[in-house]
């Protein structure tokens, strides 16, 4: 597998997908239900356990046939966005610092050597700290931007 292939494909991967958590609640019986409960899965407050999943046929849109909603939580993207970006500059970083190679041994004189030479391992730690702060910063904002989604389907 070729890295220089591999790391920005799976960059672009974790960059452009989203997290998104499912719940299973009990189907609202009419519109204020469903508001309220709406409502409630917005601020975050628990909602009842799930029961059995079934299916309803029927238009979307009415409380009695809806699928269910989805919250979107940008301040949880945000978190999520930040810990991918941190990981992905990591492993960019890291690999970068591995392609490098070891440096050669100071072959000239002695006054003209700096006497400082790293290997590749050495790169790689430094690289990935090195890319780990902005993959930080783009990852938290990408994810503030797409945000985290709670979905809340009906059963």
């Amino acid at each position: 597998m070729n890295p220089r292939v591999t790391c920005p494909g799976v960059t672009v991967a974790l960059l452009v997908s989203a997290c998104t958590t499912t719940y299973h609640v009990a189907r609202p019986t009419n519109a204020e239900q469903r508001a309220r409960l709406m409502s409630r899965a917005a601020a975050g407050e628990d909602l009842p356990p799930p029961g059995p999943v079934t299916t309803s046929p029927g238009p979307a849109g009415t409380p009695e046939t809806a699928a269910g909603f989805e919250i979107k939580r940008h301040g949880r993207g945000a978190l999520e966005g930040l810990g991918l970006g941190i990981l992905t500059g990591a492993a960019v970083g890291g690999l970068g610092g591995l392609m490098l190679g070891n440096d050669p041994p100071c072959q000239s004189s002695p006054e003209s050597c700096s006497g400082i030479s790293f290997s590749a391992n050495e790169k790689a730690a430094g690289g990935a700290l090195l890319f780990s702060l902005p993959g930080a910063l783009i990852g938290a904002v990408i994810g503030a931007v797409v945000g985290h989604k709670d979905r809340y389907l009906f059963y």
